[in-house]
């Protein structure tokens, strides 16, 4: 027979085990930051750029990213969502999809990029100094077959390492230009130069948020613990 104490103890145990992911869907959240590098040097505090569009000047890589070693006009867009239904503690659990949605430019045929998750939330106070890291781990490659088309890219792996960030950002860098042209993508409409895809930055994602346990339930579990093997030896 039970005793109260071990009763107690089985409790505390099954509440403290009871967190189970909860499932998020998310349908056409707008990004909170848009921005790229700005024509200045990448080195000054001046890192952001318009809010309608994404030129790059020149392909860039992760190492130069995070090296900081990129030189000018050659930032990467970065897109940033605050993500639904997980608050600081929490984390990523299964990812069943994750689509963003992007625009591709007038010379934008052919080019080819890859997206990577940033490792840290972005602000616009944020310089290239100050940037958060990208996770190197893996990429999603984007190549843009055509121009002024709309592009769905899926991004659920990237999502899936997002751990316990409240925030979802990824860099878009370029791999290589196939024109001279400078405009890659929008993820806006432009100038209203495409009003047919107005705000199409979007992040439409399907995953599961496992809740952060109770520290205080957890105490109490460890202390109930401690409490039967004291009566046990005592016995």
């Amino acid at each position: 027979m039970k005793t109260p104490i071990t009763s107690l103890a089985i409790a505390f145990a099954a509440a403290a085990f009871s967190v189970t992911a909860q499932a998020v869907v998310i349908t056409n959240a707008t990004t909170s930051i848009e921005a790229n590098l700005d024509v200045g040097s990448p080195n000054t505090s001046t890192w952001f750029f318009n809010t309608d569009y994404f030129a790059s000047y020149g392909p860039l890589t992760a190492s130069e990213w995070n090296t900081s070693t990129g030189s000018n006009f050659r930032g990467g867009a970065t897109l940033q969502w605050n993500l639904t239904g997980i608050n600081p503690g929490d984390t990523i659990g299964a990812v069943s999809s994750a689509s963003i949605s992007l625009v591709s430019g007038n010379d934008a045929a052919g080019n080819t990029y890859k997206a990577y998750r940033l490792t840290g939330a972005i602000s616009g106070s944020t310089t290239w100094n100050s940037k958060p890291l990208l996770d190197t781990s893996v990429f999603v490659p984007i190549t843009l077959a055509a121009a002024n088309t709309y592009y769905s890219i899926d991004v659920s792996s990237l999502l899936a390492l997002n751990g316990g960030l409240t925030t979802f950002g990824i860099a878009i860098l370029v791999d290589n230009i196939a024109d001279t042209g400078d405009k890659n993508f929008w993820s806006t409409s432009y100038g209203n130069q495409f009003p047919a895809y107005d705000n199409q930055n979007k992040l439409s994602a399907d995953y599961s948020v496992v809740p952060e346990p109770s520290t205080g339930l957890l105490i109490g579990l460890g202390l109930t613990t401690v409490m039967v093997f004291r009566r046990r030896r005592l016995a």
